[in-house]
């Protein structure tokens, strides 16, 4: 687990990328060490009920997700779905 950080690439773009503390995570991002990358993701209707989902796919993050790991590209915020669903996958 982690935190994110806003960066921005040349076409002024935001990404969310994983961040973690050390110049040297700057040369290789930690998102390349690791098969599965998850990002929460919170949709807002204005009103104050906020439905929090986790991200399985790219878009404007670096989240990644092995091929038919997870049907959709949000899910619920559940770590034991994520658990359950990794375990399955891997047959572990």
């Amino acid at each position: 687990m982690g935190h994110i950080e806003l960066i921005t690439d040349v076409n002024g773009k935001e990404k969310k990328v994983l961040s973690v503390i050390g110049k040297k995570s700057k040369r290789q991002m930690p998102e390349g060490f690791y098969p599965i990358c998850l990002f929460t993701n919170v949709e807002s209707n204005g009103e104050g009920d906020n439905k929090f989902c986790f991200e399985t796919q790219a878009n404007q993050s670096s989240a990644k997700s092995p091929i038919s790991m997870f049907n959709d590209f949000l899910i619920p915020n559940s770590l034991k779905l994520v658990d359950e669903t990794i375990r399955a996958y891997y047959k572990i």
